[in-house]
This record gives structure tokens, sequence and C-alpha cells, in this order.
């Protein structure tokens, strides 16, 4: 009877051991395996990085401050070519026919306010960062259902030229949820979101957190489908 729980005792031991050394060889394995994925992530992580700051560059052709105006040429492009069913979307883009628009762009105000109107109001901790200006477009721009940016405030494939604020490297584009109580409000005929042969005055704004000073620029994409930002001097 001893020697059957000596025996039973040698054999846990000896199970315990292997185990050990198992479990040792399977963390140890593992330890590797995960130091190399870890390499392997953070390399990408700043590859990441490094990408993305580099498109974060953003240079400015020039300056406007309120009270002056500018004449921009940019793009339009006219769907009427592009296929029914694309397989890509590269078919798309490459059926897009790019046409050229006149327009002049004059800031009337730039400022913040904690409110457009009673019932359109900036959230805690937050306020109103608006740029209120004139836009006047050329007569002879181009203008059918086929053919975009259509209005101002169009954003999308094919932005209008207006106001954007810049954020992170990256455009941010208002919502025009502000636009026509805000212009109310101070004083400007709010009926007009200008198309772009037309002219008319239009207000870009955006929320932001209270005591900012954000970076906001005039954007406009050029016939060759390149983004140029002239900076709002405050």
């Amino acid at each position: 009877m001893e020697k059957d729980k000596k025996s039973k005792l040698i054999i846990i031991v000896v199970v315990v051991l292997m185990l050990s050394i198992l479990g040792g060889i399977f963390l140890l394995r593992n330890k590797k395996e995960d130091t190399s994925t870890d390499s392997v992530l953070e390399n990408a992580q700043q590859t990441l990085e490094e990408t993305q700051g580099e498109e974060g560059v953003i240079s400015f052709d020039s300056t406007i401050s309120e009270g002056e105006s500018i004449d921009v040429t940019f793009r339009f492009r006219d769907y009427s070519e592009t296929p029914e069913n694309p397989e890509t979307l590269q078919e798309t883009q490459d059926a897009l026919i790019p046409l050229e628009g006149n327009a002049n762009f004059k800031i009337i105000e730039i400022g913040k306010t904690d409110k457009a109107d009673d019932f359109h109001q900036a959230g805690e901790g937050k306020e109103l960062y608006y740029v209120v200006y004139e836009y006047a477009g050329d007569e002879n721009n181009p203008d059918s259902i086929t053919i975009h940016p259509r209005s101002i405030n169009e954003t999308g494939w094919d932005p209008a030229p207006q106001f954007v604020l810049i954020e992170d490297g990256e455009d941010d584009y208002s919502s025009s949820y502000y636009s026509d109580s805000l212009l109310e409000s101070l004083g400007y005929d709010s009926s007009t979101d200008p198309d772009l042969n037309e002219s008319g005055f239009w207000a870009n704004v955006w929320e932001i957190d209270a005591g900012e000073d954000p970076t906001v620029v005039l954007k406009y994409i050029d016939m060759s489908g390149v983004d140029h930002y002239i900076k709002v001097q405050n």
C-alpha cells in the first residue's frame, strides 16, 4: 500500500515537471512571436505616422484677410460620359470631363459667437467660428445637372471652392446647418445659396472648442486636380 502511494507520488511529480517544462517552452516561443509581431506592428505604425505626416503638410499659396477679395480659377467636372455600369471606380474617374470656372471671393466678416439664433446654438464648451463672404461666380461658368460642383456648399468628389477649417492636416468642410440662421442674425440676405455662375453672400460655420484659434483657408482645386490653399488671416 505504501509502495502504491510512493508510485503515485512519483508519477504526479513527473507529470508536473513535464508540464512545467512544456509550459516554459510554450511561453518562450510565444514571447518570441509576440516580440516579432510587436516589432512588425511598431514599424508599420511608424511608417503610417510618417506617411500621414507627409500627407498632412499643407502649403499656403497666399493669404487673405477680412475686407480683401481674391480671384480663383477652379475645376468643374462633367459626368455626362460616365458609364452606366462601371466595373471600377477608376473607370468612372477616367470618364469625367474637366471644365474651367472662375470666381471671386471677398471676406465680409470673420468672428465667433455662442449661437446663430435661439434654435441653433453651440454645445457646452463650444462656440461657432464663421467666415461670411461675398461670392461672385462668372456667368460663363458651366451649368448643367451633369456638372459638379453645382453650388457653393457642395463637397464630395468635386467640392466647390470654399472656406474650410484645417485640423490635424485634414480639411474640415463646414455644415450648412448654421449658415442661414447666422446670416440672418448678422443682417445678411440668407435666401441665396449661390450657384457657381451667380453672385451672393454665404457663410461657412464650424463648431469649435471655446477659445480655440482655428486655421481656416480658402480651398479650391485647379484644372490639374491639385488642391490650393489660401490662408485666412484674422
